[in-house]
């Protein structure tokens, strides 16, 4: 059984901030955070060396089926919305993390 832990926001949003998310399990991003927004630390986290092998998850208040849209084109695996229900939220990671690149296979 695997652990879930959650932190608050990186500390700092700059360029290298990138690499750790590559080397995270699962990168949970709101596409819309200030300074670099999920979708554009999505496209960058892709254009990495590994980065396509990472699972992202976006979590946001934008609930509409062109914001979902909006993350699966720039990268993200999942989109789930807020206001949170955990049950959603724990499905989506226990989706995302069950082999380590995602997927069930």
């Amino acid at each position: 059984m695997r652990s879930i832990s959650m932190s608050g926001p990186m500390p700092c949003w700059a360029q290298k901030s990138i690499t750790s998310w590559v080397s995270a399990m699962l990168p949970i991003s709101d596409p819309e955070m200030p300074e670099l927004d999920g979708l554009a630390a999505t496209r960058a986290i892709r254009a990495t060396p590994g980065g396509q092998a990472v699972p992202i998850v976006a979590f946001s208040a934008f609930a509409f089926d062109e914001d979902r849209r909006r993350c699966l084109e720039a990268g993200m695996n999942d989109h789930v919305s807020k206001p949170v229900d955990s049950v959603v939220l724990l499905q989506a990671v226990q989706r995302w993390l069950r082999t380590p690149n995602g997927g069930s296979g």
